[in-house]
Parts: C-alpha cells; sequence; structure tokens
C-alpha cells in the first residue's frame, strides 16, 4: 500500500486473529518512489525517521494504464477480504459513527489568497490530520486499522488490518463494514484510504 509517497507494508491477519503491533521503537529506514512532484532527497523527522530517494525509472518499464490499475487495484482490494480463491468469509458489522473515530490525511483549509503576501499562493498541509464526521465520506473506501495510541501517532504506527465500507445510513448515521476476521477492533483510530473501490 503506498500512502502519499510512503510504502506502507501490512501483514494479512490470519484466520481468527488480528496480527499485534510491531516494536514501536525508535527505526530508521528508507522509501523508494518514482514520482516526479516534489524535491528530492526529503526526509521525514518523527519516532521512524524515514528518507525518501528518488529513482529514475528504467527505460524498459512500461506505465499502467489507469483502468489496468483501478481493475488490479479491485482484485487486490478482493483477495484481501475474500482470498485469492475466494475461500474467506469477512465479517459484516454495523457501528455508528459516534462510536467510531476515523481520521483522514491531507487537505485542511487554506488561508485566503488576501491574507497571504505578495506572490505566495495557499498551500494546505499534505499531512495533516483531520478527523471525519459524515458517514457519506467513508462509502466504498478501505479503512486502516491503526495501533496508535492518539492521532498524532496516525503517521508512525503500524496498523493491523483493514475495513471495507460497503453501506452507509446517513438517517442512522452508522455504516456497515467488512472486517477480515471476529471480534473487536484492535484499535480504535481508524485512518481513511484516498481512493474508493467498487465491487462487482
Amino acid at each position: 500500500m503506498k500512502l502519499y509517497g510512503v510504502k506502507v507494508h501490512i501483514q494479512k491477519p490470519r484466520v481468527g486473529q488480528w496480527p499485534s503491533s510491531l516494536n514501536s521503537s525508535r527505526h530508521h529506514g528508507t522509501a523508494v518512489s518514482l514520482a516526479r512532484s516534489r524535491d528530492w532527497p526529503v526526509s521525514v523527522q518523527g519516532p521512524h525517521h524515514v528518507d525518501f530517494v528518488k529513482v529514475s525509472k528504467s527505460g524498459g518499464v512500461v506505465t499502467r494504464q489507469p483502468p489496468y490499475r483501478k481493475s488490479a487495484r479491485i482484485s487486490r482490494v478482493k483477495e484481501y477480504f475474500y482470498g485469492v480463491k475466494e475461500d474467506l468469509n469477512p465479517i459484516s458489522m454495523t457501528m455508528k459513527m459516534d462510536n467510531l473515530q476515523i481520521y483522514k490525511v491531507g487537505g485542511g483549509p487554506k488561508a485566503p489568497t488576501s491574507a497571504l503576501p505578495i506572490g505566495a499562493s495557499a498551500v494546505a498541509d499534505p499531512l495533516r490530520i483531520t478527523k471525519v464526521t459524515s458517514c457519506s465520506e467513508v462509502l466504498h473506501c478501505l479503512l486502516a486499522v491503526s495501533h496508535a495510541d492518539d492521532p498524532e501517532q496516525l503517521l508512525s504506527v503500524n496498523v493491523a488490518g483493514f475495513l471495507y465500507v460497503t453501506d452507509v445510513d446517513i438517517k442512522q448515521n452508522q455504516i456497515t463494514y467488512l472486517q477480515p476476521c471476529p471480534g473487536p477492533l484492535p484499535g480504535k483510530f481508524l485512518m481513511m484510504g484516498s481512493f474508493q473501490v467498487y465491487f462487482e
């Protein structure tokens, strides 16, 4: 999974259990990106120091077209919940939005142009953490279940797995989602992804 240029590797939970949190001590890692934007190299300080290194794309690499990438993404999500041979049975749960703490990364309010110095442009913080309060925002989205103890740790702490929101009830302010195994969620903070997946 790639989240804002950072590759996040998670372990598929075994049947009947969520994976436990990894050691939360300080780590140093390197993320390799083929993105064309940003200034390189980039370092991110925090509990887990990460260096971003830009690598030139090889001449023989073929860029995958958006329809193919969309289809592949849907297939990977379905495999996560139902298995490669569709022999897994995810659990469907319904929960009030008031009982969940869902956050997303990026966005946030921009300062009006009139309040900025001459020649400056408003830029939203790409790592800004904002809480999701409307259930309509999470329909068909993936929610990462974080091991974080508070929202400030969401960008640096491992995730246990993912939920997929299949339905929302705006009147009742509740959502229905799939989780890969039964039992309570291993964390109370959820991180919403930036794309939607529609199962056929």
